[in-house]
């Protein structure tokens, strides 16, 4: 399970069953959980996923795609972007994985990555994160610190768990259009 789906089940839990679960948990994940469930649960920080995609700002797309290549432990949805950081952990820009895919192989990410991307603070409140993605066609939201240190990744989906009525997943999917083609009738 991921962190932060792991945080919001343990969040759920009657306060005494908490820590006995945290204990469960290995080191490392249970460092990710606690550090989750520090941050306002309807903000960017409660929303996002402590497992991200790097590169150094520097790197060409090459370098990008084998990145992306042995991230086989990272969500999918997280993976629609790999995110660039500078000399000091400092996100510097963010390039789509298909214009990684697009560009030649020997191209410096720099000159395809947005040096300005769309980011949130951890503070930042969950309707305000929707409002960003929809806004600017969003799949994912990197969350940085005042200095511009990754601190996460928010991915689409996040935002519609917790934006959507509760009773959302009660309803029947649709059949798509062609869902009896063939069918006698």
């Amino acid at each position: 399970m991921r962190a932060d789906d792991a945080a919001d089940a343990i969040a759920e839990l009657p306060q005494p069953r908490r820590q006995p679960v945290l204990d469960l948990l290995p080191a490392g994940q249970r460092t990710k959980v606690l550090t989750l469930m520090g941050f306002n649960p309807t903000s960017a920080g409660g929303l996002m996923g402590v497992d991200f995609l790097t590169v150094p700002g520097d790197a060409r797309v090459r370098d990008a795609l084998d990145a992306v290549a042995r991230s086989a432990s990272l969500q999918p949805e997280a993976l629609t972007s790999v995110h660039c950081i500078d000399e000091r952990g400092r996100l510097c820009g963010v390039v789509r994985l298909v214009s990684l895919v697009q560009s030649d192989p020997e191209t410096p990410i720099p000159d395809i990555y947005d040096d300005d991307p769309v980011r949130v603070g951890a503070d930042t409140d969950v309707v305000d994160v929707a409002v960003l993605m929809s806004d600017y066609n969003l799949i994912t939201i990197p969350v940085v610190d005042e200095r511009r240190q990754m601190m996460g990744v928010i991915t689409v989906d996040d935002v519609l768990e917790v934006t959507l009525p509760d009773d959302w997943r009660r309803r029947e999917a649709a059949q798509p259009p062609d869902a009896h083609h063939g069918e006698a009738t």
